[in-house]
């Protein structure tokens, strides 16, 4: 159940992050807070961003070029 005005939880794991397929060294793990970024190793992930899309098109690139 969604709360009216709370996001959704669009995670993977349902831990509300917004990391998915998390590898590190072609290992899967599940991100959390705690976790400290080693030294050596590959870290790998896709990262979503969890913000409502605008309503309109145009608003949606607009700010565009702001993002890149």
């Amino acid at each position: 159940m969604i709360v009216a005005g709370t996001r959704a939880d669009r995670s993977k794991m349902g831990n509300k992050s917004c990391f998915r397929n998390e590898t590190w060294n072609t290992v899967s793990f599940l991100w959390d807070p705690s976790w400290a970024l080693p030294n050596l190793g590959n870290l790998e992930f896709d990262f979503l961003y969890f913000e409502n899309r605008p309503n309109n098109a145009a608003d949606e690139t607009k700010n565009f070029d702001k993002v890149i």
